[in-house]
C-alpha cells in the first residue's frame, strides 16, 4: 500500500494506484485488490507497509477505511467495499473486494501537477484507464462488458514509468 517493493522505499502515491483500482473495478464488474502480493503471485507479506502507517493490521485497516471515504465519499464506503487480511505462508495479505457500483464512481485524485479533481475510471483486463472527460455523460451502464478498443482512453494513464508496474506489492485480481 505504501512500500514499493521493486524500489524498497515508502512511496505514498501507491495509495492513489490503490484508489484508481478499485474505483476501476467498481465502474467495470468489481474485482480484488490484493497488498502483499507482488506481479508474479510471491507473497511480499505487509510487515513493511505496517511500519510505514506506524502500526498494525488495526491501523492499516483504519487507513483503508479513511483513503476510500476521503476519495469515494462517506455514502460509498459502507457497503459495497470489503476488506480482510488472510494469512498465506506465514504472512498476511490485505484482500479488498469491491462490488461493481449501480453508478459511475469518481474518485477525488491529484495529478502530475498535483491538482486536485474528480476523475473517472475503468477497469480494461489487467489495467486502470482514466476515462476522457467529455465521455463523462454517458448513461451509468455504458462501460460495462466493453472492451477498451469501444472507448476513448486518456493515453497518460496507461503508461508505466520506466517499464516497471507503479504498484510495488500490489497484485490486481479482475472478477
Amino acid at each position: 500500500m505504501r512500500w514499493d517493493v521493486a524500489a524498497g522505499v515508502q512511496n505514498k502515491k501507491l495509495e492513489d494506484v490503490a484508489i484508481k483500482t478499485l474505483a476501476g473495478f467498481a465502474n467495470r464488474v468489481g474485482g480484488t485488490l490484493l497488498i502483499g502480493v507482488a506481479d508474479d503471485g510471491a507473497i511480499t507479506g505487509l510487515e513493511r507497509d505496517y511500519d510505514c502507517l506506524g502500526g498494525n493490521r488495526d491501523k492499516m485497516q483504519l487507513h483503508l477505511t479513511n483513503l476510500v471515504t476521503n476519495h469515494f465519499g462517506q455514502a460509498y464506503r459502507a457497503a459495497p467495499i470489503r476488506i480482510s487480511f488472510p494469512e498465506h505462508d506465514d504472512a498476511a495479505v490485505c484482500r479488498i473486494d469491491i462490488d461493481r457500483s449501480p453508478s459511475h464512481v469518481f474518485v477525488s485524485t491529484r495529478d502530475a501537477r498535483n491538482v486536485s479533481a474528480e476523475r473517472f475510471f475503468v477497469r480494461s483486463g489487467n489495467s486502470t484507464q482514466e476515462h476522457a472527460a467529455r465521455n463523462r455523460n454517458l448513461h451509468p451502464r455504458t462501460f460495462r462488458g466493453m472492451t477498451i478498443a469501444d472507448r476513448a482512453v486518456s493515453p497518460a494513464v496507461s503508461r508505466r514509468s520506466g517499464g516497471r508496474s507503479l504498484h510495488g506489492g500490489m497484485r490486481r485480481i479482475s472478477r
